[in-house]
């Protein structure tokens, strides 16, 4: 299942299984499958061309169809689930079974029972339903015909002469900058080393700026460009971008390189090769800097790379990318956040003019105030000039006395008043929209977690797994291609990685609160996961659910949702008290309660036997003390996690968990 595209993925092979021969379906119930499968195929072509599309580029009338389609996919999935596991009423006992058995084959054993005198009941029941989505189906078919979807959300070909990008003003904007000493120097530093004063007679010096959106890696290249022009008889400082024309990037380099020259020819009637020799012709006997600005891809590096020459006069070209894996076979450089005392400067800067806050606020009895939101909002952008400049340049135009609401309500990009707040969150959803689907979804959930927590590695890919985010793929295991997926984020600077062990394993990451916000913003709209806090704990529509922190005085009453649906349920240092009986949520697949010091009975795992499509459990960090006997129901349970809790004692109904996989405890 991905964000993109629902549970499409997964129900498709499941559908694909059902009509084998071997399966024996009754005729009619074989023609609703076969129709079924045949228009959720052709519906996960359309959903994959929208989810090519960032958001704000997505007619309203086909994102509320990609929406209702994702939702039918969900509802069928848990349709056929809930019917496997009602064939057995997850109570078979049978020890022959493999005990690691994968989702696929688990399905194919449950099928070959399901037509059987004993279960026609329920085969008229998922007949029943299953009509009730051919009808949801056909009605969505044809709302896509009438919105031409398929024309609409054609993936643009988008490019820098047709695409705003967002950082051209930042590049321009006059600003002071702070903390931009330090790492000029290094930057300046490693381009440098090992050459003699001139820099003659030595080869082309490459060294590549990486790291997340929102981290002054334009800055840095800019402000290292603007004090070693001088010393090169030509350069260019050129932005390349997420979807580049590479006609008018190479244009673009010959105009850096010679503007009287270049800027008023005919280029447009030159082709890549053509603009390439001239770039190579005119640098030949030049010493030139190049600054090649936000690459998103190795192939584009490779062609701008062409047009580069190395003639032994000591030349320097940096390039500047959000993706460590974009190989460039150069030196990388990767930024520090600035320090809190330059970030204090730049807030002030941008919204007093002086890097202090005004003696006349100081008297005006408001410098407590302007002191606690600029602590607040100063740790949460974390050393990131783009962060702290975007905030900055909001509250420079409320008053200082509606600061902490105006505060609350940013969210790091909601102001739609604010055409800053809305570049900024532009940067930084580029990353995400040029993820592949499957990275969207996991990247997404990781908004599960509280802010500034550290994530565990594994945790998190046994809870993707469980979730359905991690298809089989032959000849890797489902873990294996989790590492992968979240080795690639790390790569895509998307997460932060850390506690690394002695022998080099990645233990977990943490998201930058930039990033977070985004994620949170992208998953409100999505309604992909709720989070229930100290001021938002009474309704929830998606489904997954996550509580943080809520203590017993923010609970007035249970929280209201639609139980049916709920695939996912966390709590972080917060009461289960908020939320129904497990035994409520039929479909549920994801249990963690994780450091929960308050709760020291287990009542809250009453029911737990009822959640017959739990696959993961985690109790880290708990107080609870036993598991309860019917845990031994959950035939799909993989993953058991009661480290650090206080349980002691295993039940014996432990051992009739045939699928589980993965069990940590304490020793």
């Amino acid at each position: 299942m991905e964000l993109a595209t629902g549970a499409m993925g997964s129900l498709l092979l499941k559908l694909a299984e059902l009509l084998k021969e071997e399966y024996k379906l009754h005729k009619d119930l074989r023609k609703e499958v076969e129709f079924l499968s045949h228009e959720l195929e052709s519906l996960h072509g359309a959903l994959n061309k929208v989810a090519q599309v960032p958001r704000h580029q997505v007619d309203e009338q086909v994102w509320i169809w990609a929406r209702e389609v994702r939702k039918a996919s969900y509802a069928m999935e848990d349709i056929i689930d809930t019917f496997l596991v009602s064939v057995d009423g997850g109570h078979d006992h049978d020890h022959e079974v493999a005990a690691k058995m994968n989702c696929l084959k688990w399905f194919k054993e449950k099928t070959r029972n399901l037509f059987n005198l004993k279960k026609l009941a329920d085969h008229r029941s998922i007949a029943g339903k299953i009509q009730d989505i051919k009808k949801q189906l056909q009605a969505v078919a044809l709302r896509r015909s009438m919105y031409k979807v398929d024309d609409i959300v054609a993936k643009p070909a988008a490019t820098t002469s047709t695409m705003e990008d967002p950082r051209l003003l930042d590049l321009y904007r006059v600003t002071k900058l702070f903390g931009i000493d330090e790492p000029r120097e290094e930057l300046i530093s490693m381009l440098f080393e090992g050459k003699d004063g001139h820099g003659v007679h030595q080869e082309m010096k490459i060294v590549s700026i990486v790291g997340y959106g929102g981290l002054g890696k334009t800055t840095i290249a800019k402000a290292v460009y603007d004090k070693l022009k001088v010393k090169f008889q030509c350069g260019a400082f050129v932005p390349v971008g997420q979807y580049p024309d590479m006609k008018k990037v190479f244009m673009d380099i010959l105009i850096g390189l010679d503007k009287e020259k270049y800027m008023n020819s005919n280029m447009m009637i030159l082709d890549q090769y053509q603009l390439i020799s001239e770039i190579k012709e005119f640098l030949q006997d030049k010493r030139h800097f190049i600054v090649i600005d936000d690459i998103w891809d190795t192939p584009t590096w490779e062609l701008i790379k062409c047009a580069l020459v190395d003639n032994d006069l000591g030349n320097v070209v940096i390039t500047t990318t959000r993706k460590s894996q974009v190989d460039m076979g150069a030196l990388v450089y990767t930024p520090k956040e600035i320090s809190y005392r330059d970030s204090q400067k730049l807030f002030y800067t941008n919204i007093f003019g002086t890097e202090e806050c005004p003696e006349k606020y100081k008297s005006a009895g408001v410098y407590d105030k302007i002191t606690e939101v600029s602590e607040k909002i100063l740790k949460k952008c974390n050393g990131s000039p783009l962060a702290i400049a975007t905030i900055a340049s909001v509250l420079a135009k409320k008053p200082i006395l509606k600061w902490s609401h105006a505060y609350k309500n940013i969210g790091f990009g909601h102001d739609e008043d604010d055409s800053q707040v809305k570049r900024t969150m532009k940067i930084l959803s580029f990353s995400y929209y040029d993820m592949p689907l499957h990275l969207r979804a996991c990247l997404l959930y990781l908004s599960i977690f509280p802010e500034d927590d550290c994530i565990p590695k594994t945790m998190v890919i046994w809870m993707w797994i469980a979730e359905g985010f991690i298809h089989d793929k032959e000849g890797v295991g489902q873990f294996e291609l989790g590492e992968r997926y979240f080795n690639e984020l790390v790569s895509r600077n998307m997460i932060i990685p850390v506690e690394f062990t002695r022998s080099g394993f990645l233990n977990g990451c943490r998201l930058h609160d930039m990033i977070l916000h985004v994620l949170r913003s992208l998953s409100k709209e999505e309604n992909f996961i709720s989070i229930l806090d100290n001021e938002q704990h009474t309704s929830v529509g998606s489904r997954r659910v996550s509580i943080q922190k809520l203590g017993l005085d923010n609970i007035s009453t249970q929280v209201v949702m639609d139980k049916s649906q709920v695939r996912s349920v966390a709590a972080f240092g917060g009461l289960m008290d908020a939320l129904p009986p497990l035994s409520s949520f039929p479909v549920l697949r994801v249990l963690a309660v994780v450091l929960n010091s308050v709760l020291k009975e287990s009542h809250y795992l009453e029911g737990l036997g009822s959640s017959l499509h739990l696959r993961y459990m985690s109790l880290l960090l708990t107080r609870t003390r036993q598991l309860p006997k019917d845990i031994g129901h959950l035939k799909l349970l993989q993953v058991l996690d009661i480290g650090c809790s206080g349980i002691e004692e295993l039940p014996d109904s432990m051992a009739l968990l045939q699928g589980l996989m993965c069990l940590h405890a304490d020793r």
